[in-house]
């Protein structure tokens, strides 16, 4: 192809020059010219929020009639700092000014609850199909909107009219390129939507960590986690090694959740697995260092005293030097706390010195400070028994002593 390079900058631009010159020979270009004259240079400016709504609103609107359209009920829409949202009391409008950090929009649905593989396939299919519509949706407006643009320049009349719809003929274009971009984008954290089509379809550790995270945003609460906590064990027990991803954390953590907080029966061989975890990796990352404390907790209720305790050693020993100091405080104390090593009710009372991480951007929906207060009850206290060899000490006479103290 470079070969030919200077072949095809030559072609490109004697198809520019030709159609620049048609374009004016035809009076076009003159059309063209006065419409972006006849807008104001403010307009140009409040023109392009104007668009990035009309764009955003319409792609979240993709995944909403989705869902809707499946039969799946709404949540909550987020459209930057706007939010609407549902609780029992009806459909609520609020603005979070922080949210402007995700520079775009988010459709949480209000899952069914799920107690059956069918239940599973279905709200599979429906997440997969909700996912594909918007980016048909965005690429449907852009190209609709081109065309709108190219039927009044040539039939239509009117300057005015005809610059705004050049605009946001332009502006749509650029912010839908730059959507249709975000579609591909694959990081440890955020996925686009043709990369979460396809894992939702082909990664069941991805698939079960979305859906398992969603259904906690539903009303439609009941207190029967068998199913999902059985398709954890399965999933995980399926697994040849544990490996330290994110989507393997959330799904380890949904298991000892079941366990701890459920009684649940636990799984012979997923306790096997769970010595093989790489102790270091975890600890470097936030979700891996959550998963170590909530092991120590785990074993202390399997009745483990001295390798939960041992957890709660290694977590504190190995926590990532860049991970934020309130995370690392909190965990380590509130392990104490759960476990009967110390009593921190006064500490753990107070919202400043609790991490919520990520969750505050569903502060709209559900308040992630009762949700961590939650996780703050106590185990049943089990008593450590550390056996002490006396046989072999010397010069200390345990009968004579014992005597001494009757």
């Amino acid at each position: 192809m470079k070969k030919y390079a200077w072949l095809i900058y030559i072609i490109s631009c004697f198809f520019i020059g030709f159609l620049f010159t048609y374009l004016v020979y035809i009076g076009l270009w003159t059309r063209l010219m006065d419409g972006f004259r006849s807008i104001p240079i403010w307009l140009y400016i409040l023109w392009l929020p104007v668009v990035f709504y009309v764009t955003l609103t319409m792609h979240e609107l993709g995944h909403l009639i989705a869902f809707r359209i499946q039969g799946v009920k709404i949540r909550a829409l987020y459209l930057t700092i706007f939010v609407f949202y549902k609780n029992d009391k009806g459909w609520h409008f609020t603005i979070k000014p922080k949210l402007w950090v995700l520079f775009g929009g988010m459709v949480i649905p209000d899952l069914p609850q799920i107690k059956s593989d069918e239940d599973m396939d279905h709200i599979t299919h429906v997440f997969a199909r909700s996912l594909i519509a918007a980016p048909y949706v965005t690429i449907s407006v852009m190209i609709l909107s081109v065309m709108s643009f190219l039927l009044v320049w040539i039939f239509g009349s009117g300057s005015f009219c005809f610059g705004l719809l050049t605009i946001f003929m332009m502006y749509t274009v650029l912010l839908s390129s730059l959507y249709i971009y975000t579609f591909k984008l694959n990081t440890k954290h955020l996925y686009g939507d043709f990369v979460a089509y396809k894992k939702i379809k082909e990664d069941p550790l991805f698939r079960f960590a979305e859906i398992y995270q969603y259904q906690s945003f539903s009303l439609d609460v009941d207190d029967n986690v068998t199913y999902l906590y059985e398709h954890a064990k399965r999933l995980i027990e399926s697994q040849d090694k544990l490996k330290h991803h994110l989507f393997m954390i959330m799904t380890l953590m949904a298991y000892l959740e079941g366990v701890m907080h459920h009684e649940l029966s636990p799984s012979t061989i997923i306790d096997e697995k769970l010595s093989t975890l790489p102790v270091r990796s975890l600890a470097s990352t936030e979700e891996g260092l959550t998963l170590l404390y909530m092991l120590a907790e785990y074993h202390y209720h399997q009745q483990r005293v001295d390798i939960a305790y041992a957890f709660v050693e290694k977590a504190q020993k190995h926590a990532g030097k860049k991970l934020p100091e309130l995370l690392k405080n909190y965990l380590y104390k509130r392990t104490e706390h759960v476990l009967h090593i110390a009593y921190h009710d006064a500490f753990l009372s107070l919202d400043e010195n609790l991490y919520i991480g990520q969750a505050w951007l569903f502060e709209a929906i559900e308040d992630p400070y009762d949700i961590l207060r939650k996780t703050h009850e106590q185990l049943p206290f089990q008593v450590y028994v550390c056996d002490i060899p006396v046989d072999n000490i010397s010069g200390y006479d345990i009968k004579k002593d014992v005597n001494d103290d009757i």
